[in-house]
């Protein structure tokens, strides 16, 4: 959207970089201190926003999401985008 790479924003806006540094469900505080800074958005909110939690809550939803046509795509793209994470981790995991 703004012609940053991602990798590029972690380590210039967030100075985060290295094996890993996509991940930020295991940042260290101050890359969540800087994006509070940069966003003006709580930490916590932040925090709230990773993958792991997001998936968290819409794994309660289940159910309800697919008793709806508009759940039942949200659940889909979640299905492809956790495909992919996993494919890359594997990835990583075995080289």
């Amino acid at each position: 959207m703004y012609g940053v790479s991602y990798d590029a924003f972690l380590l210039h806006a967030l100075g985060h970089s290295g094996g890993g540094a996509r991940d930020l469900e295991q940042a260290p505080a101050a890359v969540f201190a800087r994006l509070s800074a940069g966003t003006g958005l709580p930490i916590e909110q932040l925090r709230e926003m990773t993958l792991s939690r997001v998936l968290s809550r819409l794994f309660v939803r289940t159910p309800e999401l697919l008793a709806t046509p508009e759940g039942q795509a949200i659940i889909g793209e979640l299905n492809a985008l956790s495909s992919r994470r996993r494919r890359r981790q594997a990835v990583i995991n075995n080289s």
